[in-house]
C-alpha cells in the first residue's frame, strides 16, 4: 500500500525537498485559482525563494468556484509533488510553499482576512478570462449574474471583483498597508482590467 505524502512521512521519500522549517513560513502571498499552472510554475518559482532562506512569502491559495484542489491536498497537509519532465530524465521535486488552500464556498471569511492580513503582500491571479466578469469592452459587466448577486449581497461575495472589493476595504479600514496585485492570465492588459474591475465594484 502506498503511503500518502504528508509532512510526517516526506522524511522518507528519497525526493528533492525543502530543508526550511515550514511552519515558520509566512503566509506573503494570496493566489485565487490555485490550479495546475500556479503549482508547476509560481509556487514553484516561490519554493526556490523560500528554500533561499527568505520565508515571508508562503502561499495561502483560493479557490472561487471548486472544493476539489483543497479535498485533494488537505490531506498531504498541501504538499505535492512536482515532476520536471526533461528529454533524457524526469526529476522529482515536494512543493511546501502553499500553506494552506481556501473554497470560497465554505471559507470566504478566510480568503478576506487573508486579504487584509498584514503579512499578505501580495495576491496573484489564475483564474482565466471569464474569471473577470468583463463585457465586450474590457469594463465591468454589469449584467454578470455573479456581479448581480455581490452587487445585492456585497459581505457575500461570489466573484474576484467582489471579493476583492470587500477584502480590500476591509485592509483599508485596518489600516495594514498597501499591497500588489499581479494578473497572471492571458488576457490583453491585465493588470489595467484587474484594476477597472474591482475600482468599479
Amino acid at each position: 500500500m502506498t503511503e500518502l505524502l504528508t509532512a510526517a512521512s516526506l522524511a522518507k521519500l528519497n525526493v528533492a525537498k525543502h530543508e526550511y522549517a515550514r511552519h515558520e513560513v509566512l503566509p506573503g502571498i494570496l493566489h485565487l485559482g490555485i490550479g495546475g499552472f500556479h503549482r508547476a510554475h509560481q509556487a514553484a518559482y516561490t519554493e526556490a525563494v523560500l528554500a533561499d532562506g527568505d520565508l515571508r512569502w508562503g502561499i495561502l491559495g483560493a479557490s472561487l468556484r471548486s472544493t476539489s484542489m483543497r479535498n485533494r491536498l488537505a490531506p498531504q497537509d498541501f504538499l505535492y509533488t512536482l515532476a520536471i519532465k526533461g528529454q533524457a530524465d524526469t526529476s522529482y521535486q515536494v512543493i511546501g510553499a502553499i500553506k494552506s488552500i481556501y473554497a470560497l464556498s465554505a471559507q470566504r471569511d478566510q480568503i478576506i482576512d487573508a486579504t487584509a492580513a498584514p503579512e499578505t503582500k501580495i495576491i496573484t491571479l489564475t483564474i482565466t478570462e471569464k474569471g473577470y466578469c468583463l463585457d465586450s469592452k474590457g469594463e465591468l459587466d454589469l449584467e454578470h449574474p455573479d456581479i448581480h448577486h455581490d452587487l445585492a449581497n456585497p459581505n457575500e461575495p461570489i466573484s474576484m471583483p467582489g471579493l476583492l472589493a470587500l477584502g480590500l476595504r476591509q485592509r483599508l479600514a485596518a489600516g495594514t498597508g498597501p499591497l500588489s496585485i499581479l494578473s497572471c492570465d492571458n488576457l490583453a492588459s491585465n493588470g489595467e482590467a484587474s484594476r477597472r474591475a474591482v475600482m468599479t465594484m
